[in-house]
């Protein structure tokens, strides 16, 4: 590593980019709630039909958060008429009202 010049500053630059996803993802985690990372994440993970194929699981670890408290919020946002929930995925039925919840981070 020391006599490649171009293979040092590819991996200087990769744990530079490392540090700026971590430093996000701290800043997300003590400075939004819950209701907003779950809100961003799925604008960010819905196809085109508005569905998002993942489990509240795979949801709470890309948020860093607990399931079961991912799955709370899930079911607060589907009484609200924001998202339906099924086995496997969520679909947003108001977007542009989930749009205002992850916008307001």
């Amino acid at each position: 590593m020391t006599q490649d010049a171009a293979f040092r500053g590819a991996v200087l630059n990769s744990v530079a980019e490392r540090f700026v996803d971590f430093e996000r993802t701290v800043e997300a985690l003590a400075f939004t709630g819950l209701e907003q990372r779950v809100a961003a994440a799925l604008m960010r993970l819905i196809d085109e039909d508005g569905v998002a194929h993942l489990t509240h699981e795979a949801l709470a670890i890309e948020i860093g958060s607990a399931r079961e408290a991912v799955g709370r919020q899930l079911s607060i946002m589907a009484r609200q008429g924001l998202v339906v929930l099924s086995r496997g995925k969520v679909e947003v039925v108001r977007k542009a009202a989930l749009k205002n919840l992850a916008e307001a981070m």
